[in-house]
């Protein structure tokens, strides 16, 4: 289940020069099985969608220790600052019912996916960091 290869994609278009942007009249449709609709597979698409966002960051910052250490520094800080509205000022949010309560769940387990990606990532396959093109002969 990783994810986010336009993003990944988009980035290192524009690293190399390219642009890119929004076309709001493009539809796109996805047809969503059942199975899709169940709790265990938003706890594990979660999951995957942290690891994701791991991935491309660890990509695109630094994909040495040292460097992923400072990347999970900095999401913590984002955490705390955005994730759970602890700003200079401002008292964190108290209403966690329902909807509420799994939607909380379900963060905590995409952070848990995005922390266990920072700690245990291994480039498992040999992909260049450039861009390739194909030219027609």
């Amino acid at each position: 289940l990783l994810s986010m290869e336009e993003l990944h994609l988009k980035r290192k278009l524009h690293r190399y020069g390219y642009k890119s942007f929004y076309q709001p009249q493009i539809r796109v449709d996805h047809f969503i099985p059942e199975n899709r609709l169940k709790r265990k597979w938003f706890f594990k698409r979660f999951f995957w969608q942290g690891r994701s966002e791991a991935r491309s960051f660890i990509m695109m910052n630094g994909k040495k220790y040292k460097e992923r250490f400072s990347i999970l520094i900095e999401y913590f800080k984002h955490l705390v600052e955005r994730r759970f509205g602890i700003r200079k000022g401002n008292q964190p949010g108290k209403n966690f019912s329902g909807f509420k309560l799994f939607e909380l769940v379900l963060l905590l387990v995409k952070h848990l996916g995005f922390v266990w990606e920072v700690l245990f990532y291994i480039k498992k396959n040999k992909v260049p960091d450039e861009i390739t093109c194909l030219k027609k002969t």
